[in-house]
């Protein structure tokens, strides 16, 4: 999907301390626009480039309840295989709409394809540098806009991919209410959740759509999942002792290797932090999940600090293995524990995945099945899947308070099996 949030940010203060841009020197002057730009050409660019408050005061504000997002006025999207070059689309005279025009248009019209989009944010600065004042869009060759048009298109991209997911989602819990009560739970909480709120784990109730559908779970969403089975372990002081739960900056910071001996020494903040907490807090397991990015695949895996083992759990038991994932994490614990580590391969107990996209919560399940059981569920099993995404959505709502004006306990204790 779309980054529906890629708008242009200027630091005002940084901007107040530097000269202007000597537009003479720089613009109409058959120059290429620098790989490193100076700072002064990037805020000149960068304030033409910058979606204006009035346009996104226009459009469905974050904050919007799902329901009334979905009822909202967003341009549709277009899917045009023929395009004018980038290049000839920006003009050497002024634009000729107002603001309230172009938001008209833009109320009004679909939106140029992403990939065209995408083609104009490459070209629109070297088009700024060469002295053009307006971009075209070869539908409407009348028009010419000012250069926020580009941002702007791909912000409402942003918005109607977004629209899709939650119509999507709506349309998944729909046909489950009246059979599941989570379901009815969940359809209540949509006329009031914001349907781009932001968690305070850092991401936004949007990436949660997903669970609510028969996607795949993206990063961030297994993040809050797995932050969420941290508060249950941190509730037991025994447990909270012993067992270590990480989320993807783990294996972010893993993959950067390109060989063992980048871990003879302690290079990244966050895994020294790590091992320090493993070597002296008395922690006996390491848990994480990890995309096999060449499969497309989420796995549960656990780092054995007494038995001195790697294993993972795969719901699909696929033929191979994730040679990556487990090479590097190997490196890591001998080279930074001073012990040889095995990998005991595909050994976790989990469940059973039987479609495409059940993997991420199968991976979660697996993390909380063997760390006794912290949410209190057995085994994943796919006669349970639709409860298990109703489960965490309702789950992610209450433990972060969104729009929590529902009994806590509704969805947990009413739903049947």
């Amino acid at each position: 999907m779309t980054d529906h949030n890629v708008v242009d940010v200027l630091d005002s203060d940084e901007e107040d301390q530097l000269p202007p841009l000597n537009t003479r020197e720089w613009i109409g002057k058959n120059k290429k626009y620098p790989l490193h730009a100076p700072k002064n050409l990037e805020f000149y660019c960068t304030r033409q480039l910058r979606v204006p408050k009035e346009v996104k005061g226009a459009f469905p504000d974050n904050g919007l309840s799902v329901s009334a997002f979905l009822r909202a006025v967003v341009p549709s999207k277009s899917y045009g295989l023929v395009f004018p070059a980038p290049k000839t689309c920006f003009s050497s005279e002024a634009p000729n709409m107002d603001m309230g025009q172009a938001i008209e248009h833009l109320k009004t019209k679909s939106l140029p394809p992403i990939k065209y989009v995408d083609q104009l944010k490459q070209e629109v600065r070297q088009a700024i540098l060469d002295g053009k004042l307006s971009v075209l869009d070869a539908r409407y060759p009348y028009i010419r806009f000012p250069f926020w048009i580009v941002m702007t298109w791909q912000w409402l991209i942003g918005l109607a991919d977004a629209r899709e997911e939650w119509k999507a989602a709506e349309d998944w819990v729909n046909a489950r209410r009246g059979t599941l009560v989570a379901a009815d739970v969940v359809a209540r909480r949509l006329l009031t959740l914001g349907w781009n709120t932001q968690l305070v784990a850092g991401e936004q109730t949007l990436q949660f759509a997903r669970a609510i559908s028969d996607r795949m779970a993206v990063d961030g969403m297994m993040d809050v999942m797995v932050g969420i089975l941290e508060k249950r372990i941190a509730a037991k002081p025994r447990l909270m002792s012993q067992i270590v739960l990480v989320q993807r900056a783990f294996m972010i910071e893993i993959l950067k290797a390109e060989r063992a001996e980048d871990y003879k020494e302690v290079k990244r903040p966050y895994l020294a932090a790590l091992e320090g907490k493993v070597k002296h807090g008395g922690v006996s397991e390491l848990w994480f999940t990890a995309l096999w990015e060449e499969q497309k695949h989420w796995l549960a895996f656990k780092c054995d600090f007494v038995a001195l083992t790697l294993s993972y759990g795969d719901p699909l038991s696929m033929s191979g293995n994730p040679h990556g994932i487990v090479r590097k994490t190997l490196w890591w614990l001998q080279n930074r524990f001073n012990k040889s580590f095995r990998n005991k391969g595909n050994v976790l107990t989990c469940g059973t995945q039987t479609d495409g996209n059940s993997c991420g919560f199968i991976a979660i399940n697996t993390i909380a099945h063997h760390t006794e059981h912290t949410r209190g569920d057995g085994l994943w099993t796919a006669s349970l899947r639709f409860h298990d995404r109703l489960d965490w959505f309702n789950l992610v709502c209450t433990e972060y308070d969104i729009n929590n004006c529902f009994d806590k306990l509704t969805w947990s204790l009413e739903y049947s099996r």
